[in-house]
């Protein structure tokens, strides 16, 4: 009886755990970084967290939050820029409100060791922000993918 108990109860609270936190992408592993990968995470907000994972722990990176729409992750991929190894995340937002989707692409470096940190100088990059849209007036974000993405950051 004792064991029953302990199974609904042990059922129970993996069912509570993962609704709290969804991956929604990855884990994805860091090239040339020993043992340490990211996934991105759905909060029970509905934000996304980028966690970074290694050795049995998780850091937060970063968080795309909850604005005038629910972020989705559109694009990850890897690239080397200016000899150092990078993350490139494609987060949208659907603004029904403006009848508009918002694009923006954050930029982060890692190390060997796996060490991510966001690439200040890329990711104020006003060109890497834009909206598809914006209320009929025909504004279209051209950065929605890892080709048009990697052809500006290497200009």
């Amino acid at each position: 009886m004792f064991k029953k108990f302990l199974f609904l109860i042990l059922l129970f609270f993996s069912f509570y755990t993962s609704a709290e936190q969804i991956v929604v992408q990855g884990p994805y592993f860091l090239k040339g970084a020993m043992n340490s990968s990211i996934a991105f995470v759905k909060n029970s907000d509905e934000s996304i967290s980028l966690q970074e994972m290694g050795y049995g722990t998780n850091k937060s990176i970063d968080l795309y939050e909850v604005g005038d729409g629910v972020p989705k992750i559109e694009t990850v991929f890897f690239d080397q820029i200016k000899s150092k190894r990078n993350l490139i995340v494609l987060v949208s937002w659907d603004e029904e409100n403006i009848s508009a989707i918002h694009y923006k692409i954050h930029v982060y470096n890692y190390t060997t060791e796996g060490v991510l940190e966001k690439d200040e100088l890329l990711s104020n990059d006003k060109n890497l922000e834009g909206y598809d849209g914006y209320s009929g007036n025909g504004m279209i974000f051209n950065l929605k993918n890892a080709g048009t993405i990697k052809t500006y950051l290497h200009r």
